[in-house]
């Protein structure tokens, strides 16, 4: 009976330091699991930063490797962002918009307060690859029906209001000519082809497209007025520019833009005259 109990005991000693060592195997590889996945995780935000780097210069099938190469996009938050802009930027319009739907899902994104329409956040982002490749991808496309064809107008006049908010003319002028004339248009259209035709130094089809604006046009702001005033002073029309120049002054007197006109109109006269003789 005694030989019993001790191989009784001699085995559950032996059954206890075999799950001792499970234990402690366990409780060894958890956080060296953790710390793979969380060096994992630095990697692909690395590589993250790489694609929206290589997007900005312009290297999309560089872009397109390297974010396929990246493990565990969805546990990371701009991942759907990246994603958006990189199909845009490939002229995947459909992918581009459906990574950005899933974008805006995102709590902790919509937490950081940008806007949940796909062309605001390229242009406000100053997404420059993506919006053009966007707007090729409308171009290409061939609406079914009027909801479709003013919907793609739509989108191509913001493209191009983007550029011409940011005074990059060329590209101003080529998306905006892109524009569908025979649909609904917003008078600053015209302003802004007009602004780009004066810098082109077309300026015989700068006063055609200022004479639509002036006869669509149902409000203004600051920014249309010093427009306006940039037109018509390259334009050498004087009382144009004095007319809206008083709007300025008048309707907006604290603004940049007034300050501007103000400024402008105080070194024309104090600019000495030459003498004749």
């Amino acid at each position: 009976m005694y030989k019993w109990y001790k191989s009784l005991f001699r085995y559950l000693i032996v059954v206890g330091g075999i799950l001792l060592l499970i234990g402690c195997s366990s409780t060894l590889t958890k956080p060296q699991a953790y710390t793979s996945a969380k060096n994992d995780s630095n990697t692909s935000v690395i590589k993250l930063s790489h694609v929206k780097a290589y997007l900005l210069i312009g290297s999309i099938k560089q872009a397109q490797t390297t974010f396929d190469n990246i493990k565990n996009k969805e546990i990371i938050p701009l991942a759907s962002l990246v994603q958006a802009e990189l199909s845009a930027a490939s002229g995947d319009a459909m992918a581009a918009q459906q990574a950005f739907l899933l974008a805006i899902q995102n709590k902790q994104l919509v937490e950081n307060s940008f806007s949940d329409n796909l062309l605001d956040y390229f242009c406000a982002e100053k997404k420059w690859p993506a919006l053009q490749g966007y707007g090729e991808a409308l171009i290409a496309s061939t609406p079914v029906n009027k909801a479709n064809i003013e919907a793609k107008n739509n989108a191509i006049s913001q493209i191009g209001m983007c550029f011409y908010g940011q005074q990059r003319w060329d590209e101003t002028n080529y998306w905006l000519e892109k524009v569908d004339v025979t649909q609904s248009l917003s008078p600053l259209i015209y302003l802004a082809l007009a602004r780009t035709k004066v810098e082109q130094q077309e300026y015989s089809t700068a006063k055609v497209l200022m004479d639509k604006f002036e006869a669509h046009k149902t409000e203004v702001d600051a920014k249309s007025l010093w427009t306006t005033i940039e037109v018509y002073r390259a334009l050498n029309q004087p009382q144009e520019v004095t007319k809206s120049g008083e709007h300025l002054r008048s309707l907006f007197p604290n603004n940049e833009y007034t300050r501007n006109y103000i400024t402008v109109s105080y070194k024309k006269l104090t600019m000495p005259t030459k003498r004749k003789g």
